[in-house]
């Protein structure tokens, strides 16, 4: 006898759950959305803090090394 096949998870992202009914359909594409929205907003938010620590680090090098002068008299 072949092994029994478990059912899909009622969480699968990939099949709406009860596809049958037409308003549980449009109720799970509302949520799927709206978890596409969140995730592109946490998406940019991550992009933003990390061009700015980017750009924090290099204006820092940069300062640095503008500022970095050598002692007139480097081996006393």
């Amino acid at each position: 006898v072949p092994p029994r096949v478990p059912p899909r998870a009622p969480s699968c992202p990939l099949v709406p759950p009860r596809a049958s009914r037409g308003a549980s359909v449009f109720a799970w594409l509302q949520v799927r959305e709206q978890w596409r929205v969140a995730a592109l907003v946490l998406d940019r938010l991550c992009l933003g803090g990390f061009l700015a620590l980017t750009a924090a680090c290099a204006l820092g090098t940069a300062l640095d090394a503008a500022l970095h002068r050598p002692p007139p008299q480097p081996f006393p």
